[in-house]
């Protein structure tokens, strides 16, 4: 038949043998075997992770999806970041997966910090913590574990306790680490979240390598030291202090026992006492308490130190009069005015002031001027328009602040407020050709003579008092005096042309005066004619041994500055002749210390007489 090799009716197969049964396998092969086993075509490829046939693609995390087309190759963490380091621990115990969502730590919250592979040994204490006999922990709070001031062991607290007598309660399981095997003092610190303080705690221990002491059904106890040591800068001069701890002898010649006889004078509102050498603090003010200022002079700047329970807060109650108070600040962390006086009924008080700064009291709005923060051991005057009873709030937070007033300083006027022992207040605003000025161009400053006792800038007014005055800017001056009355005289600087304008007004000083607020401020009007020639204060002052002083100069000018000692002689004369602009340096090397006097004059007339003191 046709196609057949034999009558039998074969055929030929692919090797050419008639009825052979040799076939073509897939790759093409006379009787050949085909794709190998594994293979994934005839070259002998195999197929790789991602399915194609001698592809070079890998799996390397081995999930079945090829890695090019892998979202993530390797594993998502619980908060679904691939090769994440999972949830963050959180101040307070907490996990988050993003630590911005953890609540924000308080302001006294400890930053410890521990690396344990600094240590080759460790043993453990559970423990709970006692404050006058009852169990505190909770959780926020920490302990920590320190041998020699350096911390060897952090623990939060681990509860609540399932089960045993402390059921429901907290304990801290301590892992505490050393180098040695032996013969370490531990003592521990205690943060409180509750109060935000941290705290010795009195109970010591000697370390041993795995040791293992107490546990969640018979812990160690460990109690709260309640005294706190207090360090409390006073300056030369002028201070206005209070007091936030408690101690069972209030005594001045105890609370003020380390300053000594650098301390001069103190007095309260209603007595005062000197300091005698060889006997100590005598007058008709012989203790100190937690609810009143007082304004304590000092010969030199020294430091209080004093040991006492701090002062509980909602315990301590100011029951004020009508009229001018001198208080004291009781918490043992700043907070702001508006939170601080959350506990004095609206419209009760309207005006207060530090040594530094002060505020006006706003109706719907609160407090609001230079004296943004009420701080530890500092005093304070608080005007009343009726009899208040309140406690101050010892959390921070409260109202929101809606303006931060910068403390910021001149270089063209210097005041040192601890040479005074008086203060008050002008809330001011400027006019130029009868125009209100709303800029931050210009420092207001006041002098009595020729010396300068006050200068601020603008502060800027927040929309709920702008919108309610005619201006949005004010002037808070806060002026300095010796003297319960003062004649004063005013000027304004202004920063980008360098002219000085003298004030048409004149407002006296009295002691605690406080004229004007953000509303009704006191309208200042620049005078038509400025000048250029002004004086820096010498600074430093008192130096060792070169003094320098600024001259601001209209132009070129014969400047005539000398140096004479307090005997009136001339010991120096730092130019006499035609200058401009520029910095006079005194370099006093062979000179003795003491007080001398630069004077300066500017085209014959004297201008300046200013004190020095060389200090070596």
């Amino acid at each position: 038949a046709d196609g057949a090799c034999d009558c039998d009716g074969n055929t030929l197969d692919c090797a050419g043998e008639c009825g052979g049964d040799a076939i073509v396998d897939e790759c093409g092969v006379c009787d050949g075997s085909g794709i190998a086993d594994g293979a994934c075509d005839c070259d002998g490829n195999v197929l790789d992770p991602c399915g194609v046939c001698g592809g070079i693609g890998e799996d390397l995390d081995e999930d079945g999806i090829c890695d090019f087309l892998d979202d993530c190759i390797g594993e998502y963490d619980e908060c679904g970041v691939c090769n994440g380091e999972g949830e963050s621990l959180c101040w307070n115990g907490v996990y988050e997966c993003d630590l911005t969502d953890c609540i924000e730590a308080p302001s006294n919250y400890p930053d410890w910090d521990l690396n344990i592979f600094d240590f080759e040994f460790n043993g453990s204490i559970t423990s709970k913590v006692l404050l006058d006999g009852e169990d505190v922990v909770s959780p926020g709070d920490l302990l920590g574990a320190f041998i020699n001031d350096d911390l060897r062991g952090i623990a939060m607290p681990l509860g609540p306790i399932p089960f045993g007598p402390n059921e429901g309660t907290y304990a801290f399981a301590s892992l505490i680490y050393s180098n040695e095997i032996f013969e370490e003092n531990i003592t521990f610190k205690f943060y409180d979240h509750e109060t935000n303080e941290v705290y010795d705690l009195s109970e010591t221990y000697d370390f041993n390598v795995d040791m293992t002491i107490g546990n969640v059904v018979t812990p160690e106890y460990l109690n709260v030291v309640l005294d706190i040591q207090v360090s409390v800068p006073v300056n030369q001069g002028w201070n206005w202090v209070s007091m936030n701890i408690y101690h069972d002898d209030m005594s001045l010649n105890n609370m003020l026992h380390s300053i000594g006889e650098n301390g001069q004078y103190v007095k309260g509102q209603y007595g005062y006492s000197d300091y005698y050498s060889d006997f100590g603090w005598f007058g008709t003010m012989d203790t100190m308490n937690n609810v009143t200022m007082f304004k304590l002079k000092m010969h030199i700047a020294d430091m209080i130190e004093s040991t006492g329970v701090p002062v509980d807060v909602y315990e301590t109650m100011f029951n004020l009069p009508a009229g001018w108070n001198w208080i004291s600040y009781t918490p043992q962390h700043s907070n702001h005015i508006n939170s601080a006086f959350m506990g004095l009924e609206d419209g009760v008080a309207n005006y207060m002031k530090g040594q530094y700064g002060f505020a006006d009291y706003y109706p719907d709005f609160g407090w609001y001027g230079t004296l943004e923060y009420l701080q530890p051991f500092a005093g304070y005057q608080l005007h009343l328009n009726t009899p208040a009873e309140f406690c101050y709030n010892d959390v921070t937070g409260g109202l929101a602040s809606v303006h931060e007033y910068e403390d910021r300083q001149s270089s063209i006027y210097d005041v040192n407020v601890h040479d005074f022992e008086f203060n008050g207040s002008l809330t001011a605003a400027l006019y130029k050709d009868g125009e209100r000025i709303d800029s931050d161009d210009y420092v207001l400053a006041a002098f009595d003579g020729n010396q300068c006792v006050g200068y601020t800038e603008e502060l800027l007014l927040p929309h709920q008092l702008s919108s309610r005055s005619n201006g949005s800017t004010v002037y808070p001056l806060m002026v300095y005096s010796n003297t319960v009355e003062n004649n004063l005289k005013y000027e304004v600087y202004e920063k980008s042309t360098g002219l000085y304008y003298d004030v048409l007004n004149a407002v006296p000083f009295t002691q605690d005066m406080s004229y004007g607020n953000a509303l009704e401020p006191v309208a200042m009007e620049l005078s038509r004619q400025a000048y250029h020639h002004k004086i820096s204060a010498p600074y430093p002052n008192p130096f060792n041994p070169v003094v320098s002083f600024d001259l601001t100069l209209n132009g070129m000018t014969h400047v005539d500055a000398r140096i004479y000692d307090i005997q009136g002689r001339e010991v120096a004369v730092l130019n006499n002749g035609v200058i401009g602009s520029k910095t006079l340096t005194w370099t006093a090397t062979d000179y003795a210390s003491g007080v001398y006097f630069l004077q300066i004059a500017i085209d014959g007339q004297s201008i300046e007489n200013k004190k020095i003191m060389l200090l070596k």
